[in-house]
């Protein structure tokens, strides 16, 4: 695989990854993103580790589901151009 192709899903792994995270935290009804206790302090303070986990954990599915469509899309247009 050429190192073009690499890097575009290493820019695009971000996208999936980005609006997963962000679902994550806007539905967060179970408060499993927050630090504090949210009934004692009416405010949420993010845990960024936490998040930052989530994210890279996104981030390595996208890069590998992306990784094995670009090689079978690769596949079937050098099968089709073959024959």
């Amino acid at each position: 695989m050429k190192w073009k192709t690499v890097f575009l899903i290493l820019i695009l792994s971000v996208i999936p990854s980005s609006i997963m995270l962000y679902i994550g935290i806007s539905h967060n009804a179970m408060m499993e993103f927050c630090m504090n206790d949210p009934e004692l302090d009416r405010a949420c303070a993010i845990d960024i580790e936490y998040a930052v986990g989530i994210f890279f954990s996104w981030y390595l599915f996208s890069f590998l589901i992306l990784i094995i469509l670009f090689y079978l899309i690769r596949m079937v247009f050098i099968i089709k151009s073959g024959s």
